[in-house]
């Protein structure tokens, strides 16, 4: 069955369990919300304002345990799944010298992997604690979009120094 609701300017979307999880912006109020929804009906189960971080709504969303993490801009954050609630966030680009919107985020096996211009990094999906974080040197490789995959074991990074395919073991 199609529910055939609209949200202006929705952006990605996350599914467990019966319920959506989106971000999206009301541009006449200039404020950006990440929502939980009935998958099916629409009905709404939470919703909460988000700070404009380089821009309110989520490049990327992604479920891991009872946490929804949001990519905002360069800010990932975890939200409480059954109340919204904010459980932590982190700077991915803290200490880079360089701030542009984060490229892909990731979460497998309890960690949740980013990467940016600056910096390939991953942390704990329930804590957002820094597991790893490879900085680097744009001044010697020049990349475009990064795009990240993994099967548990390897991350994979397509897109660094002139479209190479790089794997850091998770």
């Amino acid at each position: 069955q199609r529910n055939n609701g609209s949200l202006a300017g929705t952006e990605p979307v996350a599914v467990k369990d019966g319920r959506a999880y989106l971000t999206w912006e009301d541009w006449d109020a200039y404020e950006g919300y990440v929502t939980a929804v009935d998958a099916r009906t629409g009905q709404q189960f939470w919703s909460t304002t988000v700070d404009n971080i380089g821009g309110a709504t989520a490049s990327a969303l992604a479920i891991s345990g009872d946490h929804l993490l949001a990519l905002h801009f360069s800010t990932l954050v975890a939200y409480n799944l059954a109340t919204g609630a904010e459980v932590w966030e982190v700077d991915t680009q803290e200490g880079v010298g360089m701030v542009a919107p984060s490229d892909d985020m990731l979460a497998v096996g309890g960690r949740v992997a980013v990467a940016n211009t600056g910096r390939i990094a991953v942390y704990s999906a329930q804590s957002g604690a820094t597991a790893w974080q490879d900085d680097i040197d744009w001044n010697l490789c020049n990349s475009n979009r990064l795009t990240l995959a993994s099967d548990g074991d390897v991350l994979a990074v397509m897109g660094m120094c002139n479209e190479r395919l790089v794997a850091y073991d998770l």
